[in-house]
């Protein structure tokens, strides 16, 4: 199957790659005024759905690749080569599985947010354009930047839908339950 070595990925992505944190702060004061201002939720909702936002605008737009040399590309290109030993093996799917796992949480929220705000129909809709808009822009950034930092994947936007989906889904149920809980407590 397929060679990695996850010690030495994570040695490369976490020296090349920083997370914007400044950006982060400024797009969270931003959403979450706006929430709680302008569409009047509570703070509590517009801290939250605000710290979400911005760190999926951070995360799907923004690492920044600093001291990039190229072992940083040599250690990317070890998934292309072959391998048949079972520790070979393993890593692949470890790092595989986190792969999925964060990308089918990513939208999740978004799926849940997006029903309660406009209903199912619309945010589907709503939603898939997101998703397909996020793999655009990842491909505008690297054609204007000239770095291949983020790559259209088909993969992803599965996930991504996938995860939206479910979003979607959970929300009746979570909704109803709430409620529930609301009357009870009352």
């Amino acid at each position: 199957m397929i060679l990695f070595n996850l010690q030495q990925y994570l040695q490369y992505s976490t020296e090349a790659i920083i997370f914007p944190q400044y950006l982060f702060i400024i797009i969270l004061i931003i959403i979450g005024l706006f929430l709680y201002l302008y569409k009047k939720k509570s703070f509590l909702q517009s801290f939250l759905i605000g710290t979400y936002i911005s760190f999926l605008i951070c995360t799907l737009f923004f690492p920044i690749a600093i001291n990039v040399d190229t072992s940083y590309f040599q250690e990317d290109l070890s998934f292309l080569v072959r391998s048949t030993s079972l520790l070979g093996i393993l890593s692949h799917f470890q790092h595989q599985s986190l792969f999925c796992i964060f990308h089918l949480i990513a939208f999740l929220p978004l799926g849940y947010i997006l029903t309660q705000a406009i209903g199912y129909q619309r945010s589907f809709y709503l939603g898939v354009a997101i998703i397909l808009s996020v793999e655009v822009i990842q491909v505008l950034i690297d054609f204007i930047t000239q770095y291949l930092q983020f790559t259209f994947s088909i993969e992803e936007i599965i996930l991504h839908l996938l995860g939206f989906c479910i979003g979607m889904l959970i929300y009746k149920p979570v909704n109803t339950l709430s409620l529930h809980i609301k009357n009870i407590v009352q």
